[in-house]
């Protein structure tokens, strides 16, 4: 019943509201001053009917709050505010502007409560879930409000989505699911911005800020997972290339944060790169004391011939190397054996992250210079009493 009234109360305001048009219309046509004057008086004249109205709405918009029928509550804030804009009882207007700015702070104290990330139906329902509340603040003219809870309720969902992921034994897999989830939100979150603040561009840099945030909490679960967890190079590679791709796909939402993704992830590739580089030199040096440079003898013709084609699959060539045929050496050390099954894969893997993280180059060729001025240095200094048929040193190509 109360809504039935307020909507027909709400006619009465319409019928008001043309009866002003057509006197507007009617002093357009140049009528005389007192037939003006009389329209003027019929359009801010305020009956029985309007002044009851007004003075209930503040309780029929308690009802449309509390009955969560915002939309409601906000077309009647309008009406009225309408209604008073034309009324000529000061006192009237004094009374009812103070109750009904009352009315705007509560309705729009309840849509920032609705807005609230611990709202579970906008945790999952993505960056759409909050538009129809994140308009209505705006209609009220709450827009920092809004700007602000609608990315603090991403936030949220992002954290929300990130624990629902499976912790699963493949890291790679895992950085799929993780950058996937990350980016497509991010994407989502820009392109919804967009379409609700349009109008505000100021708001635009709060949310570059709110997405170089949302970068760092990602980029803090990749290092967990990924640099932290003793991951060998070749799966931190492919991770880390990941993570690039995601990154030029934000790109193509005009957000660029490729420069802050390898800045976060810079010292912890650095760090990577330095324990793997002395590890390897700890196992050449290693090989290097123990050799005692004489031809790798591979004992019978089985072994050579795995051998060879195990050498075969790294891209080696080394039949050429064989002594003779029925014999089971090669013109090679141990230790040159042993290095050159080492550094292709190294190089392999190295050359994919360097194209993953070019900003990384120079470290990575600072990296492979070292390892091979150390093997070169050790080769040019064969001893002197090792005859020089018995190797062949002049052959030793990669």
């Amino acid at each position: 019943m109360i809504r039935q009234g307020s909507l027909m109360r709400q006619a009465t305001i319409r019928i008001k509201t043309e009866k002003k048009k057509l006197c507007d219309q009617a002093t357009i046509n140049n009528q005389s001053l007192d037939k003006d004057q009389s329209t003027n008086d019929i359009g801010k004249h305020d009956s029985g009917l309007d002044v009851e109205w007004i003075r209930e709405l503040p309780d029929e918009l308690d009802v449309c709050i509390a009955q969560r029928d915002f939309d409601s509550a906000l077309e009647l804030l309008t009406e009225a505010k309408d209604f008073l804009a034309e009324c000529c009882n000061t006192d009237l207007v004094k009374e009812m502007t103070e109750k009904f700015e009352q009315k705007e702070n509560q309705l729009a104290e309840k849509l920032m409560i609705e807005l609230k990330p611990a709202m579970d139906k906008y945790l999952q329902g993505g960056p759409k879930a909050t538009r129809k509340t994140v308009l209505l603040l705006i209609k009220l003219d709450k827009i920092s409000q809004a700007c602000d809870l609608f990315l603090k309720n991403q936030s949220a969902s992002i954290k929300y989505l990130v624990k629902e992921l499976k912790l699963i034994d493949n890291p790679f897999h895992y950085v799929q699911q993780l950058n996937r989830l990350v980016c497509n939100t991010l994407a989502e979150t820009v392109q919804e911005f967009r379409k609700l603040f349009a109008d505000y561009p100021l708001c635009f840099s709060v949310l570059i800020l709110w997405a170089s945030g949302e970068m760092k909490n990602y980029t803090s679960l990749f290092i967990r997972h990924i640099f932290q967890s003793g991951l060998n190079l070749k799966a931190t590679a492919r991770c880390i290339k990941l993570a690039f791709e995601g990154a030029e796909v934000l790109m193509q939402s005009s957000l660029d944060l490729k420069f802050e993704l390898e800045m976060l992830f810079e010292p912890h590739i650095e760090k990577m790169l330095d324990e793997t580089e002395r590890l390897f030199i700890d196992a050449m040096k290693l090989r290097i004391a123990e050799d005692r440079w004489r031809p790798y003898n591979l004992r019978s013709k089985a072994r050579l011939s795995q051998y060879i084609s195990e050498m075969n699959e790294l891209h080696l060539e080394i039949s050429d190397f064989v002594f003779g045929k029925e014999d089971c050496r090669l013109s090679l050390t141990s230790q040159m054996c042993s290095f050159a099954r080492a550094v292709v894969p190294l190089t392999y893997e190295l050359c994919e992250l360097r194209q993953s993280a070019e900003f990384i180059a120079n470290a990575i060729d600072q990296m492979m210079f070292h390892i091979w001025e150390i093997e070169l240095n050790y080769l040019k200094n064969i001893p002197d009493c090792v005859p020089k048929v018995r190797l062949d040193l002049h052959s030793y190509k990669y």
